[in-house]
């Protein structure tokens, strides 16, 4: 007769490398195999097995943030096993849960993603959101006090999280922050009013940039959202550009200023960052030996990671990113016919076409004016943490 501990273990073995899809229909069978799943011991040991499947981990895509369509998507992937791409899932959720619920006025909108957590922030009139596309978990906020609104000019949004080794979401915060002009000195004061998922309340916190000389927002609208922070890219009034950082689970908000490490030359790209394997990465052709750089911010200082050189000159080219789990692939959009993605090995300068015949579509537009953002899947079908009211 079989040992029941070894029999369990030889499951947990099994079920470890499967895709997250057809682990959890496991879960209704029987009270054994739910606690099966849902234990600690099982999800460290399907994370662990999935850790290492590189740029096959998980899905995900580059999304515009006037829709949902795509950029750039990756799915069928071994973690989650996805037959359609993660914009696809936010079209049928926003439509299934917003526009065809006869209770709720008003269109529904994602305003912010997280780069690696499965989360995204919806606006609904005043009304905030928190949802998992994939798992159509969706948690409603309070939205924040209406005095906030008064005299604001501009309002953004974003959502930053807290998680543990495992990349399991212990917390998030959404942010509203606002510019408004102060009456003394008629330069603009931003404000950010936050709302924590451990407390379910809203707060104001001051906020100090890091420069006394007058900051400007290049990329306001659109922060990247990574281990606790939103970065932006901004200009100081003296021309040089940096990344404006704000760790919201530090003792105390505070914005630190990171110039970009090539400011004394003359990038062919504008100045943008990207996400890969949990960091923040940087990528330009230098003005002088014409190589592909990628920096990536380590302890607020920009380490170089490699130089490339390839076969291709990169004029006629828009950067798209780094793959999110794979920090040796760089893919860049041909805007010459015919158009293409290309992919470029960051060790080999090994270069890849993709669809060459492709057409263009209009969300290209969107990449040259910063308006996308990097939303993958965890390597866990976590729940959304300290939920105030299920939808």
């Amino acid at each position: 007769m079989p040992n029941p501990i070894e029999s369990e273990d030889l499951w947990e073995t099994i079920l470890a490398k499967l895709p997250l899809k057809i682990v959890t229909r496991f879960k209704p069978v029987c009270k054994q195999w739910k606690s099966l799943v849902e234990s600690p011991v099982f999800r460290n040991l399907f994370v662990s097995h999935h850790k290492d499947q590189n740029s096959q981990s998980s899905s995900w895509s580059l999304m515009n943030l006037d829709d949902t369509e795509e950029v750039l998507a990756r799915y069928r992937c071994d973690t989650w096993g996805l037959e359609r791409s993660l914009g696809s899932y936010i079209s049928s959720f926003l439509t299934d849960k917003f526009d065809n619920h006869k209770g709720k006025d008003g269109q529904a909108r994602v305003v912010a993603y997280t780069s690696y957590d499965g989360l995204i922030l919806i606006l609904q009139n005043r009304t905030f959101y928190v949802a998992n596309p994939v798992s159509r978990e969706c948690v409603e906020i309070d939205p924040p006090p209406v005095w906030f609104d008064r005299n604001k000019l501009f309002f953004h949004y974003g959502i930053a999280t807290q998680t543990d080794d495992n990349g399991v979401v212990l917390s998030y915060k959404v942010v509203v922050y606002a510019q408004s002009i102060n009456p003394r000195n008629g330069l603009s004061d931003l404000s950010l009013m936050i709302y924590s998922s451990a407390t379910g309340l809203w707060n104001l916190e001051p906020l100090h940039l890091p420069f006394i000389s007058c900051i400007m927002f290049h990329d306001f609208f659109n922060p990247i959202s990574l281990n606790g922070n939103l970065h932006w890219r901004a200009r100081r009034d003296n021309g040089y550009e940096v990344i404006l950082s704000i760790d919201f689970y530090a003792t105390s908000v505070q914005c630190r200023g990171t110039p970009f490490p090539d400011l004394e030359k003359f990038p062919r790209f504008r100045r943008v960052c990207t996400t890969s394997q949990g960091c923040l990465m940087y990528i330009n052709v230098d003005s002088d030996d014409h190589k592909l750089h990628v920096w990536k911010l380590s302890s607020w200082e920009w380490q170089l990671v490699s130089k490339t050189s390839t076969d291709v000159s990169l004029f006629g080219y828009i950067p798209l990113g780094i793959n999110p789990f794979d920090a040796t692939t760089t893919y860049f959009w041909s805007k010459n016919r015919p158009k293409c993605l290309l992919a470029i090995n960051l060790r080999s300068g090994k270069l890849v076409f993709h669809n060459n015949e492709l057409e263009p579509s209009g969300n290209m537009e969107h990449i040259l004016r910063s308006k996308t953002s990097l939303f993958s899947l965890p390597l866990w079908l976590h729940r959304i943490p300290n939920t105030v009211k299920m939808v």
